[in-house]
């Protein structure tokens, strides 16, 4: 009997007021997962989620945390969603 459930990450891509929050709710909601948001993390740090007002360092931190958060959750067997856009302008 294998004892260790299996965990999946889901990531969201897409432009700002696309809807990947709401989908990332409805999906905590209907599959009980967790969800890691990078709005949140920047809210908790102090941090004004425009890109005009942080620097690539905030980003990079905020970032940091969101996969530190993930790996949490997915070594405890724990599916996750990650609310986050996902592109880079590179």
């Amino acid at each position: 009997e294998d004892s260790m459930k299996q965990s999946y990450l889901y990531m969201l891509c897409g432009l700002p007021f696309a809807g990947k929050t709401t989908l990332a709710k409805e999906l905590v909601h209907w599959l009980g997962i967790k969800r890691v948001a990078i709005d949140e993390i920047n809210t908790e740090r102090g941090i004004w989620n425009d890109e005009t007002g942080m620097s690539s360092e905030d980003w990079a931190k905020t970032y940091q945390e969101a996969y530190q958060r993930i790996a949490a959750f997915l070594s405890q067997s724990e599916s996750v969603v990650d609310d986050s856009a996902n592109f880079t302008r590179e």
